[in-house]
């Protein structure tokens, strides 16, 4: 879903607005939301380095 989505030129905005991570918000919790966990797989799908750095537990 997400790597099909930038192939489509989807941005990382457009596919939270489209929550293409629905299908797995149940394993959405205190560690990593959905949004963290997007931002996440689209860096590193798309070589991206600028990702924020999450402070975790």
């Amino acid at each position: 879903m997400v790597a099909s989505g930038l192939k489509e030129g989807k941005s990382l905005d457009q596919m939270k607005q489209a929550k293409v991570l629905d299908p797995w918000k149940k394993y959405s919790g205190e560690f990593i939301n959905e949004d963290a966990f997007l931002e996440t797989l689209v860096n590193s799908l798309s070589g991206q380095k600028n990702g924020k750095f999450l402070k975790h537990n």
